[in-house]
């Protein structure tokens, strides 16, 4: 028997979470305020819902054009991240490989934008183990 789909988001929502939990703890600690952790949920309706802890908002991740434009706080490159994120928790697709570096052209390419440093190669693992990245091809 096929699994609702309900389940299959909640089973990715967790993985997300899991996840941002790792980025908000290691290098410059990305989505954490104070103790606190920002997370994605979801609701009855299966909309999901970006929850940040430092302003306390909760940010609508559906809709066109003004996804996340309004009062998200963590700038573009992790802007682009959540929007990812959500694109896994609704279908299943996977980040692209090289979405979490390492980056050519970059004088910290394995740790890269972030500044991460060698922290990032765990982020990198975790995402590819909890199925969120893709597996680099070749």
């Amino acid at each position: 028997m096929a699994k609702n789909w309900r389940v299959v988001r909640g089973e990715r929502l967790r993985h997300v979470n899991c996840l941002v939990v790792l980025i908000s703890a290691l290098g410059r600690r990305f989505f954490a305020f104070g103790r606190e952790t920002d997370f994605m949920d979801m609701d009855a309706r299966g909309r999901l819902w970006w929850n940040q802890r430092w302003n306390d908002k909760r940010l609508y991740l559906h809709g066109p054009g003004t996804i996340l434009r309004r009062g998200f706080t963590h700038g573009g490159t992790l802007r682009e991240l959540v929007l990812a994120l959500r694109e896994y928790v609704l279908s299943g697709k996977q980040l692209w490989h090289g979405a979490l570096g390492p980056w050519r052209n970059h004088p910290d390419a394995e740790g890269g934008r972030w500044g991460y440093g060698e922290e990032m190669e765990n982020i990198r693992a975790t995402a590819r183990v909890l199925g969120i990245l893709a597996e680099a091809k070749g």
